[in-house]
């Protein structure tokens, strides 16, 4: 601030400090003030765009790294195959035998797994009808994998997160060029959330970045964050990578941290016979009809019981009458 201006402000203190004031706020960190709702608008829309984005892969390869606490590190590859709305995941951790496989059609999902040494698979887990939020705890960390557009630290996906009845926007504000930071904060039992999007609007408002503040009413508190590095390419996004790292204040052994990596493979190696069971030669077990396996109902026994508390209601309000008179 030069002289000539040190004495303009002396001679309209009021008027000059309110302007200051006016710059301040409107040029708060640099960020322009947008609206949260309109935000979160637009952030739904992208996520109808992605979704019909992530339906488009066919097939891609995922490896994984995780880290828990003071555990060594361990990895996994994850294949991803889609046909439609159905999904296959294909999973091999380099620490364990088995050979996993989760898959969803139109009608059921199913898990197999065969070991390396043994041929053949063998069911593990069969839902029919099958739900999303089903589908998602099957999943678990392997959502990361089959979600790479959509998938949310916390909640299975954005979508989810958003609907929360609890989400309620706080603030919104342009931090840089394609570059939207969302405020937000979220209540689970007694404990609350607070997080902040950083959003993509060049990528159809993808989450390139979210950051959670959890805090309990017995003071403790963890954070969440997480990462994806997209690019596009043509008229189409590709995520390179995300990385998901969370803990706790003071216990740095439930800390954990984990990174998957992409990579797109041929769309030709997509067989519709594999989102079956038949393809391997596996069949849906019954579902047992529950109230045909039950037990009959005894009617002498609960008549008998009905009789006994009705026995006992004339007894206590004998017992209670005599005992006030």
């Amino acid at each position: 601030m030069n002289r000539t201006d040190r004495n303009w402000m002396r001679c309209h203190p009021p008027m000059a400090w309110s302007l200051l004031v006016c710059l301040l706020l409107s040029h708060r960190g640099g960020a322009e003030e947008l609206s949260a709702s309109q935000v979160v608008k637009e952030l739904r829309s992208g996520i109808a765009r992605l979704k019909a984005e992530e339906v488009r892969l066919s097939t891609w390869e995922c490896v994984a790294e995780w880290s828990r606490g003071g555990e060594k590190p361990t990895s996994g590859t994850f294949l991803v195959k889609r046909h439609g709305a159905s999904v296959l995941l294909d999973i091999t951790q380099t620490l364990k035998p088995d050979h996993l496989r989760a898959v969803k059609n139109d009608s059921e999902m199913f898990e197999i797994s065969s070991k390396t040494s043994s041929r053949g698979w063998v069911l593990s887990g069969h839902v029919k009808p099958i739900s999303d939020d089903i589908w998602h705890k099957a999943l678990s960390d392997g959502r990361f994998a089959v979600y790479p557009l959509l998938v949310a630290s916390g909640k299975s996906t954005i979508l989810n997160l958003l609907d929360d009845k609890s989400f309620v926007p706080t603030r919104a504000r342009k931090v840089a060029e394609n570059r939207v930071e969302l405020d937000y904060e979220v209540t689970d039992g007694d404990s609350t959330g607070r997080g902040t999007f950083t959003l993509a609007p060049d990528l159809d408002w993808l989450v390139v970045r979210l950051t959670i503040t959890h805090t309990s009413p017995s003071g403790g508190s963890g954070r969440t964050t997480f990462s994806r590095d997209a690019f596009r390419d043509g008229d189409q996004i590709r995520v390179k990578s995300v990385a998901f790292e969370a803990g706790v204040e003071g216990k740095p052994q439930y800390g954990s941290k984990s990174k998957y990596t992409y990579k797109l493979l041929a769309p030709d190696t997509v067989d519709p016979a594999e989102f079956t069971l038949a393809h391997y030669n596996l069949i849906a077990p019954e579902t047992p009809d529950a109230y045909e396996d039950r037990p009959p109902f005894n009617w002498r026994i609960w008549g008998g019981v009905g009789v006994a508390c009705i026995v006992l209601s004339l007894v206590l309000g004998w017992y209670v009458r005599r005992r006030t008179t």
